[in-house]
């Protein structure tokens, strides 16, 4: 019975005819997809491709063997997660697979969405590590407006916008306007509360850009909390139509215990627990990536930094 929100899905998904029981072609459709999931795990564990850097001819730096595994998993699937620990280098993983997909059409446009006090870093990475113009969108709705425009007349091969400016629903208009065959975003465990004007806004993108190549980044991911993983799932399949379940309240049901209690005079459900997670393994295993420092060769060790703050008021 727990398997049977799976099972329905898949069977729904591929127009499988209801006769009251599991028919035989009904269980090919079933073995098959959990072949191209088992595929999808096996190209994780896979050895990098070294041949796979030829490809990549816009990307400078010399990507490391983990970082090509995360580039050829990214490319295979096209809309993936990649949820690395901090400072195994996510960034060349992104900028690598945007370099893949830019070589194969040079007419390919990049969107990559961070934090505000993230979007200097990535414009100097990008110019550090490739050889692809970069442009990034400042603050303040009016600003942002007529940079789009420049943009439009004048366009980079990748803009940088944050994630709040999108809260505008004349610059997410205007953004919706644009031309992009790729979309990244960093920082991305920000997003996993479908009730947020944040994720509601970046989710339209990817709604927006249906054949625009994905990647999410955060080193926060795979935290095992349900609430996190419904968000970015629901963008690296692209529909709702295409997630296991049709919405976050049956998610919800289905990985949180609940239990009605008393505020006052008010009855409310509240979240006590978490179950099942051996199938929110199963969700996002086949559709994510991940290294922990410490499974990495050759990067530099961390460095830790005392500043002291002086505060005012």
């Amino acid at each position: 019975p727990d398997d049977l929100p799976f099972l329905w899905d898949i069977l729904d998904r591929v127009k499988a005819p209801d006769a009251g029981e599991l028919t035989e072609p009904a269980k090919a459709m079933v073995r098959e997809s959990e072949d191209a999931t088992q595929r999808w795990l096996e190209l994780r564990a896979a050895p990098p491709d070294l041949e796979l850097r030829s490809k990549l001819p816009g990307l400078i730096t010399e990507p490391y063997g983990d970082q090509l595994q995360c580039i050829a998993f990214h490319v295979a699937r096209q809309r993936s997660l990649e949820g690395s620990e901090a400072g195994c280098g996510k960034t060349i993983s992104v900028l690598g697979t945007y370099a893949y997909w830019k070589a194969l059409d040079p007419k390919t446009r990049g969107l990559i969405l961070c934090i505000n006090s993230g979007k200097l870093d990535w414009e100097e990475q990008v110019k550090t590590h490739t050889n692809f113009s970069v442009r990034i969108v400042g603050n303040g709705t009016k600003d942002v407006q007529e940079q789009l425009k420049s943009y439009t007349k004048k366009p980079s091969d990748l803009l940088i916008l944050h994630y709040d400016c999108l809260r505008t629903e004349s610059i997410l208009k205007a953004v919706k306007a644009l031309d992009f065959q790729f979309l990244a975003y960093d920082e991305a465990h920000l997003l996993k509360n479908p009730d947020t004007k944040r994720h509601k806004a970046a989710f339209a993108l990817t709604e927006h850009f249906p054949k625009a190549k994905f990647v999410a980044a955060t080193g926060t991911a795979m935290d095992g909390n349900p609430k996190s993983a419904w968000g970015l799932l629901q963008m690296v399949h692209g529909s709702k139509k295409q997630t296991y379940f049709p919405d976050y309240r049956s998610w919800q049901r289905y990985f949180l215990t609940m239990e009605q209690r008393y505020f006052g005079k008010r009855k409310v459900w509240v979240e006590t627990g978490i179950k099942n997670l051996h199938r929110l393994k199963a969700c996002l295993e086949p559709a994510s990536i991940r290294f922990l420092k410490v499974d990495v060769m050759g990067r530099p060790s961390k460095i830790y930094q005392t500043r002291l703050v002086t505060m005012t008021g």
